[in-house]
């Protein structure tokens, strides 16, 4: 039987995240708030919750401690989000991370006049990208609490916090001066869990082919659905639909040509096409990749006329020039200890250009794009054209083809 973990944390977001766990008909089975232990089993023989210090919620599920868990944004940016992937937004534990002062304080003029200030926070990341792209000078001074105590006391003259009703800070004399964003809790998922499951999901799903009864062994799955865009989880089905789909390829991708082969009738078994799409381009005796469409489109660059091509020449030349001397090259020196620093620039194997246009023909795009790329190294550089009423080939314009 397979398991799942989900990490939780206590507090506001625990009170709000229970009922949403009822919901879906998972209970603990003991009192979080009262109990002891860390790992609390639940009415579902498969789940289990961890319980977890709001901080440390995002790294057990990036290292795969657990499956999936609650946190809220705040935590989220202060941890980077790197290694997670996070479906929905629950829209509970809903507050606001703002900046506050003593109200005698004086923000406005402060800001007008370029001062240096001090600002005490939990969330020193968040708050030096705020102030970074707003042009303060800023000294961040990390608390972990009592964030209010900091104005009143001198230790710094702003701080940055979370904000739901806003009664601490009356009681302290502060006012929030600006708001940074708006903080929800959201669902965070461990990307290999997700893909475990949707491999799981894959096989129980998958059903006979229907010509089995004649002796083709390929099975295969097949599963509409309907999402609505205006709707409230939108964004987190449709998350979990493309993971679910690409553990569906990459079984097809693994177990597709041996299928082919078991199965007799294979190009008339509608379930086999499935495959068609991944199978490698035929090759010739030399090895080379069938090259039939380029050599129709590059014949059709000799009815371009003299002039055009000169022009396009022109044009290709002076944009060539322009980057090689923008180009970057890396650069090394040892110092005295023989220690070697320097930086290496190193292409990109392969780059993507989409070309507009369709019946139209925009060798701009072409150049621009193509030529930048060549000059920077780039080993394999691929042209992606709209093929106009779907009819391939079209695209092939001399004005466009030349260029590349």
């Amino acid at each position: 039987m397979s398991t799942l973990t989900l990490a939780l944390s206590k507090g506001r977001i625990l009170d709000e995240t229970l009922p949403l766990l009822a919901q879906a008909g998972i209970v603990p089975a003991e009192d979080p708030e009262t109990s002891r232990k860390l790992i609390l089993p639940t009415n579902q023989a498969g789940v289990s919750l961890v319980m977890l210090r709001a901080t440390d919620v995002p790294t057990y599920v990036q290292y795969g401690a657990a499956d999936a868990g609650v946190a809220g944004k705040d935590v989220l940016l202060e941890h980077g989000g790197e290694g997670l992937f996070q479906p929905l937004d629950l829209g509970i534990g809903r507050c606001r991370l703002v900046v506050a002062v003593k109200r005698s304080y004086d923000w406005k003029g402060t800001v007008q006049r370029g001062a240096r200030i001090r600002v005490a926070t939990k969330y020193v990341k968040t708050a030096r990208e705020h102030f970074a792209a707003k042009g303060m000078h800023v000294d961040l001074i990390k608390l972990y609490g009592s964030m209010e105590l900091a104005p009143l006391v001198g230790l710094a003259d702003a701080i940055v916090d979370l904000v739901s009703t806003g009664n601490t800070l009356k009681a302290n004399d502060l006012v929030a001066v600006e708001d940074i964003m708006p903080i929800s809790a959201r669902l965070v998922v461990n990307p290999g869990a997700l893909e475990d499951e949707a491999r799981r999901r894959a096989a129980a799903a998958r059903c006979a082919c229907p010509r089995r009864q004649s002796g083709c062994a390929m099975n295969t799955a097949l599963e509409l659905r309907r999402l609505d865009t205006a709707a409230r989880g939108f964004d987190g089905e449709l998350g979990a639909l493309i993971a679910f789909e690409s553990g569906q390829d990459e079984a097809r991708r693994r177990d597709g040509g041996a299928d082919r082969q078991r199965c007799p009738r294979a190009r008339r078994c509608r379930a086999a096409r499935l495959y068609a799409p991944l199978r490698p381009p035929r090759r010739d005796v030399g090895g080379r990749a069938g090259n039939h469409g380029a050599r129709r489109c590059g014949a059709r660059t000799n009815a371009l006329p003299v002039a055009q091509r000169d022009a396009l020449g022109a044009a290709a030349a002076r944009i060539r020039a322009f980057h090689e001397r923008q180009k970057v090259g890396g650069w090394s020196f040892t110092e005295a200890d023989g220690t070697e620093l320097g930086q290496r620039v190193t292409p990109l194997d392969r780059v993507g250009v989409y070309v507009p246009g369709g019946k139209a023909a925009y060798p701009s795009s072409v150049l621009m794009n193509v030529i930048p790329a060549h000059v920077a190294g780039v080993r394999e550089i691929v042209m992606v054209v709209p093929a106009p009423d779907g009819v391939r080939n079209r695209w092939c314009s001399p004005r466009r083809i030349w260029p590349a």
